[in-house]
């Protein structure tokens, strides 16, 4: 059942259900639109743009929707849901260089709010835009069980005030570039237990001052470059609970941007990581590819309690847990380095070591 299957805003389980072209007979018969397969776009704007000032629900049948020349814009207060992150697919119509679905107000004093997607995958092509890019955004927001899958740039590109998000068990995999970006004042954002998977560069880019980011549980594996990678004056990052695993796919082994994390800006302070797990890459015998744990070229505040580091680099022997680079300092507090770790803290940066008396739990 869709998270957003029932019960919101009317007595029905949506305001108005849209079927797919290749969705079953009985449910076009019930659908209140059916699509013909080339510009989907019009009937999904035609129904948000048929709701009450107090918005409503769009519900998408099992089968894949085409964005064609029609943008998909929903208004404030509305929301669009498919059938399962599986069984509805929204994808372009062509290679067109434009975004599956915005998410767009027109200014810092116009802009959307209270908006939801859930349970469908945002499919783009290798030549068009992000799968939703989204500015001028006030919340609460929320985008739940979906996955953003082969988009030409980002599976998720927030620019420019597109603030408070809560992602929940979404999953970023295959998009040319980076799962997502976040840019230009976007905050807050949080996502919970969430997938980032063999994207061509990052899982998450930081590239603009992006502040009050949580990511709580899932995984970051097989990207083509780091995890998580900051080039901004971004502050306060809390990443609680999640497995870091065979990162940096695309980099050469012994290149110091080959890490799980890297943090390089010196206006950027408060990485506070909990009970995380930095892996290179799990086999018998081990053969990792990530060379380090987390780089910190430039920044300030940063502080690891209870992770775990295992098997980073075991044979250039060269890897660390930490790269510290210059005179900047990383606190590591009840943390432990596992097995097939070369080193604790590499690089001319300073590890203050608080303790290592508590085992934080094996693996």
């Amino acid at each position: 059942m869709p998270r957003f299957g029932r019960n919101i805003i009317t007595g029905r389980k949506v305001t108005y259900l849209i079927a797919a072209s290749d969705a079953p007979q009985h449910v076009r018969n019930q659908a209140d639109m059916c699509c013909d397969g080339t510009d989907d776009g019009e009937e999904i704007m035609t129904a948000f743009n048929a709701l009450p000032s107090t918005g409503g629900l769009i519900g998408l049948s099992i089968g894949t929707f085409y964005r064609g020349s029609t943008a998909i814009t929903p208004p404030s207060y509305s929301g669009l849901a498919g059938q399962g992150m599986y069984s509805t697919i929204l994808r372009n119509a062509s290679t067109a260089n434009v975004h599956c679905i915005n998410f767009e107000g027109t200014a810092v004093d116009n802009r959307k709010q209270s908006l939801i997607l859930s349970d469908l995958t945002i499919r783009g092509y290798a030549s068009s835009y992000s799968g939703l890019y989204g500015k001028f955004l006030f919340g609460p927001n929320e985008i739940s069980n979906v996955r953003f899958f082969y988009n030409g740039t980002y599976g998720v590109d927030f620019d420019n005030n597109a603030s408070s998000f809560i992602f929940r068990a979404c999953r970023f995999n295959y998009n040319t570039l980076a799962g997502v970006r976040l840019q230009a004042s976007t905050n807050p954002e949080s996502f919970y237990d969430c997938v980032w998977s063999t994207n061509t560069e990052e899982g998450i880019t930081l590239t603009g001052d992006t502040n009050e980011i949580l990511i709580s549980g899932g995984n970051f594996n097989s990207n083509g470059k780091q995890a998580i990678a900051v080039s901004s004056a971004s502050k306060n990052i809390l990443i609680q609970g999640v497995h870091f695993e065979d990162n940096a796919t695309a980099i050469a082994t012994n290149d110091l941007a080959n890490c799980h994390i890297l943090i390089n800006h010196a206006s950027f302070y408060g990485l506070t990581l909990i009970d995380n797990w930095f892996n290179g890459e799990n086999g018998s015998p081990p053969t990792p590819k990530t060379f380090n744990g987390v780089r910190l070229q430039a920044g300030d505040q940063i502080l690891a309690i209870q992770c775990k580091f295992r098997q980073l680099d075991v044979t250039q022997l060269t890897g660390a847990a930490y790269y510290i680079d210059g005179a900047n300092t990383i606190t590591h507090y009840m943390s432990k380095i596992v097995d097939h770790v070369p080193a604790t803290k590499a690089g001319t940066g300073t590890l203050n070591v608080l303790s290592t008396g508590v085992d934080p739990g094996g693996w």
